[in-house]
């Protein structure tokens, strides 16, 4: 049997200019996902970008066997990345599958833009989890 779910796991209502949040893979802001279970995933990002805005944002997705919530428990280097291309004054919207491997995986949203804000970022987990019957 087949449970699909849909879970925010980080909604930030803004991310100043040049910032990352979390600052480092574990960090309180964004959930945890324990991926054991789940058959397919896809992330949903979101973001406001500011009238002026140049630059996109960045989410950079982390994985780790442990899954806790220090650093040196996480890779040092993205499992992947998803781009949100910058369109000033706009909300932008985009959805990228995510395969499931490793165990547990995090984000991490950077604003790249060196002036403005990005507000209303919201990253939403879409999965297909297995149920047992």
């Amino acid at each position: 049997m087949l449970d699909k779910t849909k879970e925010d796991i980080l909604s930030q209502g803004t991310i100043a200019a040049a910032t990352t949040v979390p600052s480092s893979p574990g960090g309180s802001e964004c959930s945890i996902v324990d991926t054991s279970e789940i058959a397919q995933m896809a992330l949903q990002c979101e973001a406001v970008f500011d009238a002026s805005a140049t630059a996109d944002v960045l989410v950079h997705v982390r994985a780790s066997a442990e899954g806790g919530t220090v650093a040196t428990e996480w890779d040092t280097v993205d499992y992947t990345t998803i781009r949100i291309p910058c369109t000033a004054g706009s909300r932008v919207q985009i959805t990228k599958p995510v395969w499931p491997d490793p165990t547990y995986l995090t984000v991490m949203v950077e604003n790249t833009d060196a002036a403005y804000p990005v507000t209303s970022v919201v990253i939403t987990r879409e999965t297909q989890d297995v149920e047992p019957t």
